[in-house]
This record gives C-alpha cells, sequence and structure tokens, in this order.
C-alpha cells in the first residue's frame, strides 16, 4: 500500500507537468518508469556500509530547448536497508526510504524517426529518511540529505506518434549517510546504480 501512494502520486505529478506543458509547445515530455536500485558497498573507519538491493520508480519532466538539448527535473523513490558491520562483528540495519530530486541537461543524439539515444549529467540531493522501525528508533537515527552528482544515458523509441518507450542507466554519486550515528560514520563515497525502464509521453 505504501508504495502504491507512491507511485499513484508520481503519476498524479506526471499528469500535472503534462497538462502544464500542454499550454507551451510541443518541446515537454513528461516520463514515469520503475527502477532497480543497486548500491555499492562502502568502507571506512573500521566500518562497513552495504545496503541492500531494491526496487522503485522515477518520474521525469525534460524540455528541448534546442534540438537534441534538454534539461530534465527528476523525483525518484526506492526503499533498503543500509546495513552497517561495527568493530566487534556488530550488526546495525537501517532501514530507509531515498528520495532522489535532481535536475540534468540531456545530449540526444539523431539515429532515426523512432531511437533517440542520449546522455545526461547533472545533480542534486538524495534524502535519506528512516521508516519507523524498533531498530531506527533505538539507534536514534535521523534524516540526513546528501548532495548527489548524476550521469547516465539511455535511449528512447517512439512507438506510437508521441509516445516512447525508454531504457536508461542512471548513476547518483554520494556520501554516504550515518543518520547521524557517530558510529555508523564511514567516510566513504557511495555510488547507487539505476537501470529503468519506462513510457514517455510527449506534448
Amino acid at each position: 500500500m505504501f508504495m502504491l501512494n507512491k507511485v499513484s502520486f508520481a503519476a498524479a505529478a506526471v499528469l500535472l507537468l503534462a497538462g502544464a506543458a500542454q499550454s507551451q509547445d510541443t518541446r515537454s515530455e513528461v516520463s514515469l518508469g520503475v527502477t532497480g536500485n543497486f548500491s555499492r558497498q562502502s568502507q571506512g573507519n573500521d566500518v562497513i556500509q552495504e545496503p541492500t538491493q531494491s526496487g522503485g520508480f522515477v518520474a521525469s519532466y525534460r524540455f528541448d530547448f534546442r534540438p537534441q538539448m534538454a534539461v530534465e527535473l527528476n523525483y525518484a523513490f526506492t526503499r533498503n536497508s543500509q546495513n552497517f558491520t561495527l568493530p566487534g562483528l556488530v550488526f546495525a540495519p537501517i532501514q530507509t526510504d531515498i528520495h532522489e530530486v535532481t535536475a540534468a541537461y540531456v545530449l540526444g543524439f539523431h539515429v532515426s524517426s523512432r531511437l533517440k539515444p542520449f546522455v545526461l549529467g547533472g545533480g542534486g540531493g538524495l534524502i535519506f529518511s528512516p521508516t519507523s522501525t524498533f531498530n531506527n528508533t533505538s539507534f536514534g537515527a535521523s534524516t540526513q540529505t546528501k548532495p548527489a552528482a548524476l550521469f547516465g544515458g539511455g535511449a528512447d523509441y517512439t512507438v506510437y506518434h508521441k509516445i516512447a518507450l525508454r531504457l536508461q542507466y542512471r548513476g547518483l554519486l554520494y556520501k554516504a549517510p550515518d543518520f547521524g550515528v557517530s558510529n555508523f560514520t564511514t567516510g566513504a563515497w557511495g555510488l547507487m546504480s539505476e537501470p529503468s525502464a519506462g513510457v514517455v509521453f510527449k506534448f
């Protein structure tokens, strides 16, 4: 039910953006996709931090200000556990919601009337918000926002008029969160790989 509410919220946001875009011109598009979220292990200060793999969604608004050039706004969501192994083999899992708010510059390439590959780069923030679990409460885990660099690429394939399918890879580089718990600090960089597949609506 929680994930369904998140998806419903994203779908509503996409429809609102679509309405706004429709009043401008045909250079705007909105997209909604499902994601896989795969984060690498971070290690430092004798602490090992290993996020679990998860699924989520990404919603985007893209505006073409020139042929093959665009800017993009993104919101993405996933939930995973950040598993900390401390000296003495103490194991501490922190379940967290992760909200991504980013912007990117997109460079497209014309291959055919249907196929349009692209690369993107930008940045924004990742908001790590611990859920209400016994572990999180006992450790005093708190919400943290981490700046993130965004990079990636993919391709759109038009299937009907102004509707396309999108396959893409997005990578997010960020400082690993410690949730305000000093014993959890690794001082290391985290990397979340986010392949996704979705639908694009052009207006």
